[in-house]
């Protein structure tokens, strides 16, 4: 996975990833708990990227969260019991979103490319969804332009 530019929305980072094909597969923003527990997620900037994306991710330091193309919730998961794993400190760490993308992208990553041993924390969640399969293969990590367009 490669970056391609970036944006940072109010409160959060979005990026997407997609496939080879260059089709959207999974759109992400991490933010703040301040924002996320206000309820500001997906915020209006996200919503163009998601609706672009079969699956929509909003990352938060407590919680991930796994969104359809609709917007129906398909499942959560304790954000540090996914991301321990690609920073053992991070619990101790304050998780701003840039860092929260980092290890997100870490983990989406193995995920994609099955780079560990062990199967990836929250591998379940998204295989049963049908994400897994489609991020296998190569996956290229995309960040949209401040209107919300995907850049090559």
């Amino acid at each position: 996975m490669r970056t391609v530019g970036g944006v940072t929305t109010a409160g959060g980072m979005a990026f997407v990833v997609v496939s080879e094909a260059e089709q959207p597969l999974v759109a992400v923003l991490a933010t703040d708990e301040p924002h996320a527990a206000a309820g500001h997620e997906p915020q209006a900037e996200f919503e163009a990227l998601r609706r672009q994306a079969p699956y929509a991710l909003v990352v938060s330091p407590a919680v991930l969260r796994l969104y359809d193309s609709a917007g129906e919730a398909l499942g959560s998961l304790a954000t540090a019991a996914v991301l321990t794993s690609y920073h053992r400190g991070f619990r101790d760490w304050r998780a701003t979103p840039r860092y929260l993308v980092t290890l997100v992208e870490a983990w989406l990553s193995d995920l994609a490319y099955g780079w560990r041993d062990e199967p990836p924390p929250g591998e379940a969640l998204l295989e049963s969804v049908g994400l897994v399969a489609l991020l296998r293969g190569g996956a290229l990590h995309v960040m949209p332009d401040e209107q919300g367009n995907l850049r090559p």
